[in-house]
């Protein structure tokens, strides 16, 4: 229980859905009471006033918190949670671009321990906006739906027998680009550059290759941002994504190939895997084909030190899609990569979440 008003109300949004993800998806029940104790100390208080009036860029309805399963082959499933840290003085003269907030939840999860901020320092710095950039930032600059939030944290709730949670950072780039007037691919290589240098990273040559592409695909505009593993910066994943409105299927293929600089085998067989999930979200059925917003392709490349190639991800989009039709497709998509049990459970499972 909590003498906090908006906590309470927060959780009780959150809180069963969350219990019923970490149900379906076969965490033993310790591990299922221990992940929703770490959501009630740690990801609710973030989660600031309720109702919320910072609109967060987490989700397509503005709410500041997203869930999710990560399906893999020959793991099991792992639930995570994504959140916009919400300070109570977000969008005022106190806290303009809501940065307070994530500030405050990585060091209350640094004292939980394991948690390496030496990287999110290094984004803070590169990308946060200073107090004398915020005054220069005109309101009138801003529309309705343009970002205004600097960060998101995202959790995994990992699956070994003690409880760990894996700790993301994601931070937008446009801001940072309108407050300096420098470009944000300048901006971005010279941060990631510079970790090369002080972290023995040994990715120039991948980042160089996706900060290519990215200029040359169009993926650099006011959704661009990228995202570090709270761990060793020599260890730790790096990700540029990219946001576009475009679906044709030539440029889902143009993204996941790089505009063809990306070739190798696993890469290919990763692409026949997007083509068959894409036809068969956008077959003939009519109750699959009602977007009501303009739905958008997003995507990441993944940098990992000691790599000279990125490896892409897709988001493919379904906003607007009827619930059983995307649940009924996804169990066809398993059960073509041979998850039985998946494809034989997955839409009793999303009707019992909703």
């Amino acid at each position: 229980t909590s003498t906090n008003a908006a906590e309470s109300s927060w959780w009780r949004d959150i809180g069963p859905l969350l219990g019923r993800l970490l149900q379906v998806t076969g965490y033993s029940v310790p591990m299922q009471f221990e992940y929703l104790i770490f959501a009630r100390n740690h990801i609710v208080p973030a989660l600031g006033p309720y109702p919320q009036r910072w609109p967060s860029v987490m989700t397509y309805t503005d709410l500041p918190i997203e869930m999710s399963v990560n399906f893999q082959d020959h793991h099991a499933s792992t639930v995570r949670v994504g959140i916009e840290p919400i300070s109570e003085f977000a969008g005022t003269s106190s806290d303009r671009f809501n940065q307070t907030a994530t500030e405050r939840l990585v060091g209350r999860l640094s004292t939980l321990g394991g948690l390496d901020r030496r990287l999110y320092h290094h984004f803070a710095r590169d990308f946060g906006i200073t107090e004398m950039e915020t005054m220069k930032a005109k309101q009138g600059e801003f529309k309705r739906d343009s970002v205004q939030s600097m960060y998101n944290i995202g959790f995994t709730f990992g699956r070994m027998r003690a409880a760990s949670v894996d700790t993301k950072g994601y931070v937008f780039l446009r801001l940072k680009e309108k407050a300096s007037g420098v470009p944000m691919q300048q901006l971005l290589r010279e941060s990631l550059n510079q970790l090369d240098v002080t972290a023995e990273r040994r990715d120039r040559k991948a980042v160089q290759k996706v900060i290519e592409y990215m200029e040359e695909g169009g993926g650099f505009n006011e959704y661009t941002y990228l995202a570090w593993d709270f761990v060793d910066s020599a260890k730790s994943r790096i990700k540029v994504y990219g946001v576009l409105g475009d679906l044709r299927t030539e440029k889902v293929t143009e993204v996941w190939t790089m505009g063809g600089r990306l070739k190798d085998p696993a890469t290919m067989q990763g692409l026949e895997l997007v083509r068959r999930l894409w036809d068969l979200l956008n077959g003939n059925s009519q109750e699959g084909q009602q977007p009501s917003k303009a739905p958008i392709l997003m995507w990441n490349y993944e940098i990992r030190p000691g790599r000279d190639e990125p490896i892409p991800k897709l988001y493919l989009p379904l906003l607007g899609r009827n619930d059983m039709f995307v649940a009924k497709t996804l169990a066809r998509f398993f059960d073509s990569l041979g998850w039985a049990d998946e494809a034989r459970s997955y839409v009793a499972n999303v009707q019992y979440l909703l």
